[in-house]
C-alpha cells in the first residue's frame, strides 16, 4: 500500500509532459484503470459477503487515518523517517549526497526518480506510523545517485557500513526463531505441546507443518491488549502469539493455561534480552522450568533498556514450564 506514495510525483510530472498532449492515451489510462479497479471491488465484495462494496484501499488508507489504529502498531514522529529510517538505510550515503543535491538543487528535482524519494518521504512521513521497511523501494534510487559522489573514502564507508548492516539484519537479528525451529525439528513432530512466544516477531507457524495446529493471539479492545480469544482448554498443538505484551500478562496466559489443565507443559520461547522479565514470571513456587534449547545467534533489537544491561544480550532461549 505504499507503492501510490513512490508513484504520486511521477505521475504529475508524466501527466503535465506526456498525456496533456496525448488525451487519447490518458483516456486509454483511465478506461484500464476503470475496468481493472471495478473487477477487484467486484471480486473483494463477493469474497467477503458484504452488503456494501469494498474498495479495500480505501478501507487502507482510512485505517491509517486513524492514530487509535496506528497505536496498536506503534506511533513515531513525523521525523522519523527523514532523520532515522533514512540514515539506517543508506549510512554515509545521506551525508554525502547533500553536497551534490546542493550544487544541481533545481535539476535534481526534475529527474524521475528522485520525484520519487521525494514524493515516498513527504507522503509516508503523514502517517505517524513509519517503519524502516516503508522505505526499501527508495534504496535502488539512491545507490543512482551514487557515482556522482567522487570520493574514495565515501565507497569505503559504504562498504564498510553495508558489510556491518549485513552481519546485524541479514545474519542475526530474529534469527533465533528460524534456527530453533529446524534445531528442535518441530516440523517433524506431530504433535506438539503450548508453545508460546513472547517479545519475538510473528513466529512463522506455517513452519509446524502441522494441520491440526491452532494459532491464538492477544487482542485489542478500547485499546487494551487482552487475551480473550485464547482458548485455554487446548492443551495440544496450540500457538500462541504473545507478541510484545507487558509481563503481567504473559503470565496470566501461563497461569490460565495450569488453571485450565495442571498436567499442560507449556514451552516458552523468547529473546535473552527479557531473561529479567522472564526470571519475574518464573519466580514463583508452584512452577518448574528446564531449559530445553539456547542459541547464541540471535539478535533482538526492539527491548533495550538502558537501565537493564541484560537487555542488550544475544541470544534466543527456548525452555519448558511445568506446574508441581
Amino acid at each position: 500500500m505504499t507503492f501510490p506514495a513512490f508513484i504520486l510525483l511521477p505521475s504529475l510530472k508524466l501527466f503535465y509532459k506526456y498525456y496533456l498532449k496525448h488525451l487519447k492515451c490518458f483516456i486509454c489510462l483511465l478506461a484500464t484503470i476503470g475496468v481493472s479497479s471495478t473487477a477487484c471491488i467486484y471480486v473483494d465484495t463477493r469474497i467477503y459477503g458484504s452488503n456494501d462494496l469494498v474498495v479495500a484501499p480505501w478501507n487502507n488508507l482510512l485505517y491509517n487515518m486513524s492514530v487509535s489504529n496506528l497505536s496498536k502498531h506503534g506511533l513515531h514522529p513525523r521525523y522519523t523517517h527523514i532523520l532515522i529510517n533514512i540514515p539506517q538505510l543508506i549510512g554515509p550515503a545521506s551525508i554525502c549526497l547533500m553536497p551534490y543535491i546542493k550544487n544541481d538543487f533545481k535539476g535534481w528535482f526534475t529527474k524521475l526518480p528522485n520525484l520519487s524519494i521525494c514524493s515516498a518521504l513527504i507522503m509516508l512521513s503523514i502517517f505517524p506510523h513509519q517503519e524502516l521497511r516503508f522505505l526499501i523501494p527508495i534504496v535502488p534510487f539512491i545507490c543512482m545517485q551514487l557515482p556522482n559522489i567522487h570520493s574514495r573514502w565515501f565507497f569505503k564507508l559504504w562498504m564498510v557500513f553495508n558489510t556491518i548492516l549485513f552481519i546485524i539484519m541479514g545474519v542475526f537479528h530474529e534469527a533465533g526463531i528460524i534456527d530453533t525451529l529446524v534445531s528442535q525439528r518441530y516440523f517433524a513432530q506431530k504433535n506438539i505441546n503450548v508453545h508460546i512466544w513472547w517479545k519475538t516477531y510473528s513466529p512463522p507457524t506455517w513452519m509446524y507443518m502441522n494441520k491440526n495446529l491452532t494459532v491464538s493471539t492477544t487482542n485489542f479492545i478500547n485499546d487494551t491488549e487482552r487475551i480473550d480469544n485464547i482458548d485455554f482448554d487446548i492443551d495440544v498443538n496450540h500457538v500462541i502469539d504473545l507478541k510484545g505484551c507487558d509481563t503481567e500478562l504473559a503470565n496470566d496466559t501461563i497461569t490460565e493455561f495450569f488453571n485450565r489443565n495442571p498436567e499442560t507443559i507449556i514451552t516458552l520461547l523468547y529473546p535473552a534480552s527479557v531473561q529479567t522479565k522472564v526470571l519475574e514470571i518464573l519466580n514463583r513456587t508452584d512452577i518448574n522450568y528446564t531449559s530445553k534449547y539456547y542459541t547464541p545467534a540471535h539478535l533482538d533489537l526492539d527491548h533495550f533498556d538502558i537501565d537493564d544491561t541484560s537487555t542488550f544480550m544475544p541470544g534466543f532461549n527456548v525452555i519448558d514450564i511445568s506446574y508441581i
